[in-house]
């Protein structure tokens, strides 16, 4: 398993990756041929995924990105009511970034919570799939979903 911190990504990875402390920040998951590529980003709109979304073109062929659906996850309100302006138009901006690189509709899973709390973030190529847990920082984590890698 490999920890992606925050401000760093990993693309085309055959090793599993994680990621944590998904607060306001985004997270993207994207599987493709029995590899994983993953991006923690404090806010992506504001810069850091360029390079990311650049390599994940490189990597896959544009006629086959359609077919791809990319996992979301973070961008939680901390606020526990609310979500924020800035936060609804960073989530915005990665919904649409996707969709204009040719990406299949995302799988969604942003959340809300207190100020102590946060999305983590690990895949599981063996069993094709991603878990999303939220976790607060006082109290348990709970397995927020189960997503399919490919």
């Amino acid at each position: 398993m490999i920890d992606v911190d925050q401000s760093d990504y990993r693309v085309d990875s055959p090793f599993d990756l994680s990621t944590s402390g998904l607060g306001p920040c985004i997270g993207i998951v994207v599987g493709f041929q029995g590899a994983v590529s993953m991006l923690h980003a404090p806010m992506p709109d504001a810069g850091g995924a360029e390079n990311f979304f650049a390599d994940l073109c490189a990597l896959i062929p544009a006629e086959q990105r359609a077919a791809i659906r990319p996992i979301l996850a973070g961008g939680l309100s901390t606020t526990g009511r609310s979500v924020p302006a800035h936060l609804v138009k960073t989530r915005k901006w990665v919904g649409l970034e996707l969709q204009k690189l040719g990406f299949g509709s995302p799988h969604i899973h942003w959340g809300n919570g207190g100020p102590l709390s946060c999305h983590n973030v690990k895949t599981n190529i063996a069993k094709g799939h991603v878990e999303i847990t939220h976790h607060e920082l006082l109290g348990e984590s709970t397995t927020v979903a189960v997503v399919p890698l490919w």
